[in-house]
């Protein structure tokens, strides 16, 4: 059995057992494992081995998630106790602070106020995304006001997936127009990503200048109200007829389709939301064109997403469920522009990702999103200030189509090493350091 040197050891949660999910630790402990240190994953048994450093990184994970207050209490409970007594050998508790609240709410006020407590007395250092979050935590922890915190940038994603494609690759791939501006949004779908209001704000835009594809997994309800809004808009757009289109007595042509001037469609044919019937083109009785442009000869289908996805007026397209890594870089890499417009955000993954694949981003002026903003450039990250609506959205397409950029964004300041050595300093600060002790609130 090899022994470990437990002074340069750190148990971690989670270490790398996330890598799928979400590659973020598995990078940053594969960096730190870099510097000389050994990284485990976190087991309260690891705990009695007094290892130098336990890191945490989402507390409400590791003890909230469970519909059994008992066993919230238990978790909580045994942790502190096995951590009393690994202080004993010198272990300190880190924290990476990701979020300063919490976008939902776990198990019983009971339980989040006995963490709460609990989490504020013991924690040895804290780690942040921005610097903006360092005002932000202290404000939350007032306990903090002794506690070292370190800022270390989020990382990229470069290398994670495979971002090689051209925008006309993985359009192609995707079944996706390859002239049309598109806006994407992907990854994992909860409220307070505000995809609704961006369904909406896409339908709302005069002229409808620019498609959406909206990709990634929702609860039941989450998910039936963004279709909802996806119908909204179908009963909004309208159905486009040309003066020069022959529209048959009998034919079906939905609201959202455009038949342009020149186009037939024929007694019992049917024309759907979303569709596009071209100049020159025919759409013969009993013949039906659903999310597609009509052409000439024949229709061009926009896209076969697969289970799980729904077309709407003028490109809104839904693929819901979970994103495998090989199709995430194409759908970041069809984009014209990503837009995220939470509604609460301190730091974001999923804009870091955007721009470790090459597409300029849009988040509102949150948290450190105006730092990052400044970090990376203003070519590349968009801030608005107030609600996402249809004019926060034409202000952003303006932005993107009329400043300039190169092909990709300077990301070498988020390299992993150097936030691998960053995070390990101050390990070794508090490991070498006297304990702040502070009494629980």
């Amino acid at each position: 059995m090899r022994r470990t040197n437990r002074s340069r050891t750190v148990l971690a949660d989670p270490a790398f057992r996330t890598r799928a999910a979400n590659p973020y630790n598995a990078r940053l402990y594969d960096a730190v494992r870099g510097t000389g240190w050994q990284v485990q994953e976190f087991s309260y048994l690891g705990m009695l081995r007094g290892p130098a450093v336990v890191h945490v990184h989402w507390p409400e994970l590791l003890f909230l998630s469970s519909h059994r207050p008992v066993q919230v209490a238990v978790r909580i409970r045994l942790f502190f106790a096995l951590l009393r007594l690994a202080r004993l050998r010198g272990t300190r508790l880190f924290w990476t602070a990701h979020n300063i609240g919490h976008h939902e709410t776990r198990s019983t006020p009971s339980m989040r106020r006995l963490l709460r407590r609990r989490w504020g007395a013991e924690v040895d250092g804290a780690l942040v995304l921005s610097a903006d979050a360092v005002t932000a935590l202290r404000v939350e922890y007032p306990e903090f006001a002794a506690v070292p915190v370190t800022v270390t940038p989020h990382g990229h994603y470069r290398g994670d997936y495979d971002f090689s494609p051209s925008r006309e690759n993985a359009r192609e791939a995707l079944g996706l127009d390859p002239d049309r501006t598109l806006v994407v949004h992907v990854g994992q779908i909860r409220p307070y990503k505000n995809v609704p209001a961006l369904v909406r704000a896409v339908a709302g835009i005069p002229g409808r200048p620019a498609d959406l594809l909206v990709a990634g997994s929702a609860n039941a309800d989450l998910r039936a109200e963004i279709e909802d809004a996806i119908e909204d808009a179908i009963g909004a757009a309208g159905a486009a007829v040309a003066d020069g289109a022959a529209v048959a007595d009998g034919a079906a042509v939905a609201d959202g389709a455009a038949v342009a001037d020149g186009a037939a469609v024929a007694a019992g044919a049917e024309v759907s939301a979303g569709a596009e019937v071209s100049a020159g083109a025919e759409v013969s009785a009993g013949a039906e064109v659903s999310g597609a442009t009509g052409t000439g000869d024949a229709a061009r289908a926009a896209g076969t997403a697969g289970a799980g996805s729904a077309a709407g007026p003028a490109g809104i397209r839904f693929d819901h469920g979970h994103i495998p890594d090989e199709k995430m870089g194409a759908y970041l890499r069809a984009a014209d522009l990503v837009v995220l417009p939470y509604t609460a955000i301190q730091n974001s993954g999923s804009a870091i990702l955007a721009l470790s694949a090459g597409r300029p981003v849009v988040v509102p002026d949150l948290g450190g999103m105006a730092e990052l903003a400044v970090s990376i450039g203003s070519e590349w990250v968009h801030t608005y200030r107030g609600d996402f609506d249809s004019a926060a959205l034409a202000a952003a397409l303006e932005w993107w189509r009329d400043t300039p950029r190169a092909g990709a964004p300077d990301l070498d300041h988020l390299d992993w090493p150097a936030i691998a050595a960053t995070t390990v300093a101050a390990y070794q600060d508090a490991v070498g350091g006297p304990r702040v002790r502070r009494r629980p609130s």
